[in-house]
């Protein structure tokens, strides 16, 4: 994931969920969008379902949908790539579990890699996303994000956000994943190979992502 540069209604968005309550990222994995939240100036709490590594500050072991945190004691949640690592009969108890714990007039933002693919580079990525999607399921799979925004609504309202933005940042080291692929099992090598060809030609970069922010009591 890159998330980055986060558009600016988006991070007043982000600034005034925290204005409320704490801030919590749901899936934190190894802390590399909370980097990008503490840059701006937000602290969050970061949970995961895995062990995460001490350098990444205030952080739980925890299940999204059986959350560790009191009701109504929050003021920001956020999904970042998230969302994919449960699958979509279990996104509607994700979204409640979510909703108890916002305080009145918290936020719940969801972020995820837009499913389209521009061009070449752009392609590169999403196809190395579904083979590790596949090798560890929850790594890739981008979901469209009305799809997502249906699972939700029920528990939140209508998004007070909707946004498509653009990733500036291209993948620094584009044939990191492939190397981590070759070192588990269920991918045929003459899909790596296929993969690596297309990204010594054009590269790899992350493209767009959506963004759908939602207001407790604004159901």
């Amino acid at each position: 994931m890159s998330f980055w540069p986060l558009p600016k209604i988006l991070v007043e968005r982000l600034h005034a969920g925290a204005s409320r309550g704490p801030c919590v990222e749901l899936g934190a994995g190894g802390g590399a969008f909370a980097r990008r939240l503490r840059a701006l100036g937000l602290r969050p709490i970061l949970l995961d379902r895995r062990p995460m590594p001490s350098t990444t500050g205030a952080r739980v072991q925890a299940d999204l949908r059986r959350l560790p945190l009191r009701s109504r004691a929050v003021g920001l949640l956020i999904l970042a790539n998230t969302l994919r690592q449960v699958t979509p009969s279990e996104w509607p108890a994700a979204a409640d579990e979510a909703a108890c714990a916002a305080r009145s007039r918290g936020c719940l933002v969801v972020l995820e890699d837009e499913p389209e693919a521009r061009d070449e580079a752009e392609g590169c990525y999403r196809s190395a996303l579904r083979l590790l999607d596949r090798a560890e399921p929850g790594r890739g799979r981008p979901l469209p994000a009305a799809v997502v925004e249906r699972a939700l609504v029920e528990s939140w309202g209508a998004p007070v956000l909707s946004l498509v933005a653009e990733n500036t940042e291209r993948v620094l080291d584009p044939l990191a994943p492939l190397r981590w692929m070759r070192a588990r099992r269920g991918i045929a090598e003459s899909e790596l190979e296929e993969l690596e060809e297309n990204v010594r030609r054009f590269g790899m970069s992350y493209g767009r992502f959506w963004v759908r922010a939602f207001e407790q009591g604004k159901r």
